[in-house]
């Protein structure tokens, strides 16, 4: 454990609790500050929010939550910026004056700045313009890395209608692309989530290969305290299959084909995650005899694990396989449920392999996967029981030591 004190300083987007909430991009940070908590550190978190609410502290008040007006367009984002200058500077001068004489700046970057309103970069991602002067004022500066934007922003635009659109993605793209590459460089730790992506950042931005560490997420024991132990449908039951994502992360259409490929009656499915909802209609007129759940609240992963008897985790893409969807993977194998999910190099270097059913990218391979669980249940009950027990070093609080560790032997 660090024998060094820390000030950790962070700008996030407002969450409403530090336990309940799932997934890469959320779940990260806080799990990250209640572990530095934990290890005798103290963070500053700062909540960018349209209506500032009361100041809040956890953990014996080594984490203080405050709001920070979150301010729009182009005028307002250079506003951003000055007040977090202004932020920044007070944070040093407290530290000083409470004898903490290391101080890191947290920035969580989704490697480029994601833009709306046109060229202008969301609030939450101002951040990344203030790392050089995070590194004047003293700060060290951790950047925290969960997937490579640019070629996401294009995945995404592949996927949908419209030339304009398209050709406005690839314009964020190209400029969230500068962007990673001139502040990038600057920070003095870079973490991300799989060996293919650090190896990727490195070629790419020429970075120092002693300051770059992988960073898988692992499990939140206090979520996993709520989710209820799995066994599997009697003969005459229906089982459940769950994904928990995105449209942007995988192609929706592949997962009604590999359950309709079942040719199954006692099949149901649950479709979780952001934009979800909106396309459950018009999925069940397009699949009209298989059953579809919907109302299930992304935040909520206990409820979801407790809906569920299989994860399917179909990320068809070479891009997620190998880059960003190591997120998630010891959660739902911590969850005691079967996993089914496509290989690549995450999955390889992840050491979990093994654990999981995998299974190829088209429709007719992850129905066949899919079938092996429904037909030897006994078989998949024992291997998420070793799954359970093979993650146990997964914890947040294990992770996050030795990485810590490995912070602290790259800047000091």
């Amino acid at each position: 454990m660090s024998k060094q004190k820390w000030l950790i300083v962070a700008f996030r987007p407002k969450y409403e609790d530090l336990d309940g909430i799932v997934g890469g991009d959320q779940v990260r940070p806080y799990e990250l500050f209640k572990s530095f908590a934990q290890m005798g550190h103290r963070s500053h978190v700062w909540e960018l929010e349209a209506e500032p609410q009361t100041e809040r502290s956890y953990h014996d008040g080594s984490v203080r939550v405050r709001q920070l007006e979150a301010k729009l367009g182009a005028l307002g984002t250079i506003k951003q910026v000055l007040e977090m200058r202004k932020i920044l500077k007070q944070e040093m001068q407290w530290a000083r004056e409470n004898g903490i004489e290391n101080v890191c700046f947290y920035q969580q970057v989704p490697v480029a700045v994601v833009f709306r309103m046109r060229l202008f970069p969301i609030v939450t991602q101002a951040g990344i313009f203030l790392i050089p002067f995070a590194k004047r004022l003293g700060f060290s500066v951790w950047a925290a890395v969960h997937d490579l934007s640019p070629d996401h922003e294009l995945l995404a635009a592949e996927r949908t209608q419209g030339a304009n659109f398209f050709r406005y993605v690839r314009l964020k793209a190209a400029i969230g692309a500068w962007f990673q590459k001139k502040y990038l460089p600057a920070a003095d730790f870079i973490s991300s989530v799989s060996e293919p992506l650090s190896e990727e950042l490195i070629k790419r931005y020429d970075l120092p290969r002693n300051r770059c560490e992988v960073f898988m997420s692992g499990y939140n024991e206090t979520v996993l305290a709520d989710v209820q132990p799995w066994c599997p449908p009697e003969s005459d039951e229906k089982w459940t299959i769950g994904y928990l994502g995105s449209p942007a992360d995988v192609a929706v259409s592949t997962i009604l084909e590999s359950v309709v490929a079942l040719g199954r009656k006692n099949i149901r499915l649950v479709l979780a995650g952001r934009g979800m909802s909106a396309m459950v209609e018009a999925l069940r007129s397009e699949w009209p005899d298989t059953e579809i759940l919907e109302g299930i609240q992304y935040r909520n992963y206990a409820e979801i694990a407790n809906r569920i008897d299989i994860w399917l985790m179909p990320f068809a893409d070479s891009y997620l396989i190998e880059y960003a969807w190591q997120l998630k993977m010891p959660m739902a194998l911590a969850s005691g449920r079967p996993v089914v999910r496509t290989g690549g190099r995450a999955v390889e270097s992840s050491g979990l392999q093994e654990h999981f059913f995998l299974t190829g990218s088209d429709s007719s391979s992850i129905a066949t996967t899919l079938a092996t669980v429904l037909d030897e249940p006994a078989a998949a009950y024992e291997r998420t029981l070793a799954a359970q027990r093979a993650v146990k070093d997964y914890r947040w609080p294990l992770l996050i030591e030795d990485l810590f560790a490995k912070f602290e032997k790259a800047i000091l």
